[in-house]
């Protein structure tokens, strides 16, 4: 692997918005001598942010951010994720370990870790960063990170894994060896003098008074500590108004603070990127339509921002959240268009999980079917398997019923779940229904598609 220095105007965007604060760079300094490094604490206490400046200044280092999402809890949608990753530093190494598929078997893993090792540079150090682990519950996941941090054979890797609870693996072997380093959510907040430093750097005349009362009003929450920031420099004092508004509810704070000067297409562009799990630099410009929109997001830089290592945007949860609620304001065309865009996007670059999902958020039943017809696999893993039937029978019976190819799909994906007797059944209906009908182009490949779910159900069940 290789390491890749952040864009200019990442840093200067950070600049303005993140105070480094050097209480807690020596805490990381101190936490990456440990081969595991567990950053637990619930939203908004800065956990991404605290990491993500702290390896930006380790110019010699290689770094693999992995931004996670509930979609990850499918194997193989984890395995593109993973891949995807790497390839941003070493697009050969990343090649090589996808050929072996995600490494839930034994030889797998074993073929994975034989490949890392002739990989890593013994002179180098590396991290690999799991953000947002709380959103992983596959049990197959798990054991992979699992197996990743019990591996001892990589002295100079670096796993960490960021999380808003505790994760759900078993590090009792490595914690009993002193191998892992936990930061809480009581390290990551704010002390008094930082709070104060802060309030100075974003340009307000800070008393003592005004710094133990946003102290103990937020109790050193990093979000909380900006919002009120914000509200200070409308306000000048830290009056009654201020603690108040800092008390009410988090969204309407969002709305007041942070969204006031934003035009309504600005506006429009933050619910539409909502949609979207993976902001690639790319497709946000998409989205955007014109680089003038896309510039203005850099108003927002503390809710919002671009990640070298991924080159991608960051939407911080809280945000998220709050757009998630505004995606009403949305047609049903605004958003069926942007789900089309980031359907192509993925399509494009082989997230075939993904692609799949948002053509069927955009209810087009032929670019679902089509994208499960070109499936590499003839029997589809269990797990991808259901996850396409799912998305297919959530749409138009009557529309998917019109696409001939709908027959073979539906049957494949029965199959791959081994629910022979369903599919048997489904097709021997079809073949009795296409067989009475007139010999169309499309009859005939409803009717070929019912005899191939026979064929391949007959050489599956052939053993017994």
């Amino acid at each position: 692997m290789r390491n890749q220095s952040f864009h200019d105007e990442a840093n200067t965007a950070d600049s303005r918005v993140y105070l480094d604060r050097p209480r807690i760079q020596l805490l990381l300094k101190k936490a990456i001598e440990r081969p595991v490094v567990l950053m637990i604490a619930g939203a908004g206490c800065g956990k991404t942010q605290a990491m993500y400046s702290f390896v930006r200044q380790r110019q010699n280092d290689v770094v693999a951010w992995m931004q996670l999402s509930q979609r990850d809890n499918l194997g193989s949608r984890f395995w593109e994720t993973y891949i995807r990753s790497i390839a941003l530093y070493d697009r050969s190494f990343a090649e090589r370990v996808s050929a072996i598929g995600f490494p839930g078997s034994d030889g797998a893993f074993d073929r994975y870790l034989s490949v890392l090792e002739k990989t890593l540079f013994p002179s180098k150090r590396y991290f690999i960063v799991f953000d947002d682990f709380h959103l992983i519950h596959d049990r197959a996941v798990l054991r992979f990170v699992e197996r990743v941090i019990n591996s001892e054979d990589f002295p100079n890797v670096t796993i960490v894994l960021i999380s808003r609870t505790e994760p759900t693996i078993n590090t009792v072997a490595q914690m009993s060896r002193g191998n892992i380093f936990r930061i809480t959510e009581e390290d990551l907040c704010f002390t008094a003098a930082e709070v104060a430093e802060y309030l100075r750097q974003s340009g307000l005349s800070v008393t003592r008074e005004m710094q133990d009362n946003v102290q103990r009003d937020t109790g050193g929450w990093a979000f909380a500590v900006y919002l009120t920031t914000l509200s200070l420099k409308k306000a000048s004092v830290y009056n009654n108004h201020v603690r108040l508004a800092v008390r009410a509810h988090i969204f309407k704070l969002i709305e007041n603070e942070v969204l006031a000067d934003a035009s309504p297409t600005l506006r429009r562009l933050l619910v539409k990127l909502s949609l979207i799990d993976h902001l690639d630099a790319e497709l946000v410009r998409q989205v955007a339509g014109n680089e003038t929109l896309m510039a203005t997001l850099a108003i927002f830089t503390s809710f919002i921002h671009f990640d070298a290592y991924q080159n991608a945007y960051l939407i911080h949860h809280l945000f998220l959240d709050f757009l998630v609620r505004q995606q009403s304001q949305l047609s049903e065309e605004e958003k069926r268009q942007t789900y089309l865009l980031a359907a192509r996007w993925c399509e494009a670059e082989e997230y075939r999980m993904d692609a799949i999902y948002y053509y069927g958020q955009a209810k087009d039943c032929g670019a679902v079917l089509r994208s499960i017809y070109d499936f590499p696999q003839q029997q589809i893993p269990r797990e991808s398997a259901q996850f396409m039937l799912d998305i297919v029978d959530a749409l138009p019976r009557a529309a998917l019923e019109g696409i001939a190819c709908f027959y073979l799909v539906h049957g494949r994906l029965l199959l791959s779940l081994e629910r022979m007797r369903e599919a048997i059944d489904e097709a021997q209906q079809n073949v009795l229904h296409f067989s009475a009908l007139p010999l169309t182009p499309f009859n005939t490949r409803a009717l070929a598609s019912a005899y191939w779910v026979l064929g391949f159900a007959a050489m599956l069940t052939a053993p017994y």
